[in-house]
């Protein structure tokens, strides 16, 4: 009998009310959803987040590289969309794509590939 992969999902990172309705919005539609972060907000409480992770740090160090690094074979997560939320977690996800790349699925382009690197400079083009 041919056994079933389990279902890919999305690892966000984050839960603010931006990703509170990425958890929404995906959950209705059956896609499994976790939520890291180190402050618990809207989407951390949402009823469509499988698995809550609790980081205590900023979402912008290394450390928290190497825990995403450590993340999805430990939990089973490879080629799980990689969903930043917050500006920093953004940064941290672009700069090392290429590292995350070989675990998780991205949405966010690599660092060396942003033209512009701070939202203000945008109005000078």
């Amino acid at each position: 009998m041919l056994q079933e992969k389990p279902k890919p999902g999305v690892v966000v990172i984050g839960s603010d009310f931006r990703a509170l309705g990425v958890v929404r919005s995906l959950g209705r539609r059956g896609v499994p959803c976790i939520v890291v972060d180190n402050l618990p907000r809207s989407a951390w409480f949402s009823r469509y987040v499988k698995k809550r992770i609790r980081w205590h740090g900023s979402l912008d160090t290394e450390e928290f590289l190497q825990f995403l690094l450590r993340l999805a074979p430990a939990q089973h997560l490879e080629q799980w969309v990689l969903l930043p939320m917050p500006d920093d977690a953004v940064e941290l996800v672009a700069r090392h794509a290429e590292e995350l790349a070989s675990y998780y699925q991205l949405v966010t382009q690599g660092w060396a590939r942003r033209p512009i690197s701070r939202k203000w400079r945008s109005v000078f083009l």
